[in-house]
């Protein structure tokens, strides 16, 4: 006898671990694996790559390979005659191939400049990525908040049904005994059976918000899941760290990388070039047959262009970077307002929850006294049941208000970032 006992008890414990159960981290960290647009982390730190190894080629030996062929016009004589000297006049029909290897010496920070804005810009895309994902991560906490709610609504509205039918068995012996009418047993069961369909309408709203969070997750969750209720936590982040935030700094760390890039280009290059070739003539112009040179040294190339729009150039740079710090403040001003409405519904939710202690109390002491009411035929069904909702909805309120204030400060320090 006392093994059955101990196993129908056991039976509840067993269904609950059987129960699959999912929390709120899990749900956010399944979403930002889901979502297509993580891959495009990977895919902008690959084209940063690239790009670098790009940039980085200018330290390479550089070679190019040039032909011509022309016919001029004239070609250099001597103004004088040299008497007992005959020299024979250069082919107006000339040509020349070469070969020239230059080596990069000196580029006034031109590359350095150039892979630092890479990887600025690259930051300023990856960072994007982390905005789109922190909006995920908000919705996929509203949905999960709003499941959490559904459930109380449930348990509470099951609480209700049972108390209803609860009272039907009662009210039903008293009208085959005869001391209660059969219109109070018709409004119990009536009221049991709106009861029922709110209980449907709500699992079919809890449904619907299960499966949007399967479209975020990827996850084939059902509404056997349970979704565990976060632990308080009372802590506020002191600062602002929104994903945002940092997008706003990249892209002003970006401008200030393309003014350095701007000053590079307008200082000279040096170089040591190596050119190898084969003409008619060669080096030496007088001489008519085909012959084999080469130069080498060090040249220098200086852009002088690049000043004339220099100064205009590093205004328009400025003035971005001052729209993105104007962006910044703005943001920032929306957060903190954001910030501070929330601060008061945790306030007010706090208060709310002090009250409902005391309102559940008066409630429960009423509904007491109408049950034994109607028992006693002093009241009718209706008369009980406005008592019971509204013990019912001090209930509901106690507990969605707890709900409430939980997520109310999960949702404070997902503001904060």
């Amino acid at each position: 006898m006392k093994t059955l006992i101990f196993l129908l008890s056991a039976i509840p414990l067993l269904l609950r671990a059987q129960t699959p159960e999912i929390q709120l981290g899990e749900c956010q960290q399944k979403a930002v694996k889901h979502v297509p647009i993580i891959k495009e982390k990977e895919l902008l730190q690959r084209i940063e790559t690239d790009r670098i190894k790009n940039a980085n080629t200018a330290r390479l030996p550089q070679n190019e390979f040039a032909a011509q062929a022309t016919y001029q016009s004239a070609v250099p004589t001597l103004p004088i005659k040299i008497p007992g000297v005959s020299v024979t006049p250069v082919d107006k029909d000339q040509f020349r191939v070469t070969d020239e290897t230059s080596v990069l010496i000196y580029d006034a920070g031109r590359t350095t400049a150039q892979k630092a804005l890479v990887r600025a810009l690259s930051l300023v895309e990856q960072q994007k990525v982390e905005v789109d994902l922190y909006s995920i991560r908000s919705e996929v906490t509203r949905l999960f908040a709003n499941i959490v709610e559904s459930d109380t609504r449930l348990e509470l509205l099951q609480l209700l049904k049972q108390n209803v039918e609860d009272r039907i068995v009662k009210v039903n012996a008293g009208v085959e005994a005869g001391t209660v009418l059969a219109s109070n047993l018709l409004v119990l069961q009536a009221e049991d059976l709106g009861i029922t369909q709110r209980i449907d309408e709500q699992r079919s709203n809890r449904k619907g918000l299960i499966d949007i969070m399967n479209v975020y997750t990827g996850d084939a969750l059902d509404t056997s899941t349970r979704f565990i209720m976060p632990a308080p936590d009372t802590g506020l982040k002191d600062s602002i760290t929104r994903p945002e935030i940092s997008l706003f700094n990249y892209q002003s760390t970006a401008y200030s990388v393309q003014r350095r890039l701007l000053d590079a280009n307008t200082r000279p290059q040096f170089k040591a070039f190596f050119q190898g070739g084969v003409g008619r003539p060669g080096l030496n112009i007088l001489d008519n047959d085909i012959k084999g040179f080469y130069v080498t040294g060090i040249k220098m190339s200086w852009t002088l262009g690049s000043f004339y729009t220099l100064k205009r150039d590093k205004d328009v740079l400025h003035r971005q970077q001052e729209i993105v710090d104007a962006q910044k403040q703005t943001f920032q001003l929306r957060v903190n307002a954001q910030l501070a409405g929330q601060k008061e519904e945790i306030a007010k939710l706090s208060h709310l929850l002090q009250q409902d202690i005391d309102i559940i109390s008066v409630r429960t002491k009423v509904k007491d006294i109408s049950s034994g009411q109607l028992d006693a035929g002093v009241i009718t069904s209706s008369d009980y049941l406005i008592e019971l909702n509204a013990q019912n909805q001090a209930l509901t309120n106690q507990k969605l208000h707890q709900v409430q204030l939980v997520f109310a400060y999960i949702q404070y320090n997902l503001i904060a970032g």
